[in-house]
């Protein structure tokens, strides 16, 4: 694997670890109530630690 590669992996990780910290802060943020929610709470924190 040449260094060009390697860079272009490493960038592409990267961005999907930041899109998934995104969409984890946006989750939390505005289902909140769901968290809360008996009987949606253990489903919310599922996804949210999907996330």
């Amino acid at each position: 694997m040449d260094a060009a590669h390697t860079i272009r992996n490493c960038i592409a990780d990267v961005t999907a670890l930041r899109i998934r910290a995104l969409q984890a802060r946006r989750f939390a943020g505005t289902c909140a109530g769901l968290m809360d929610a008996p009987s949606f709470g253990p489903a919310a924190l599922f996804f949210l630690q999907e996330f």
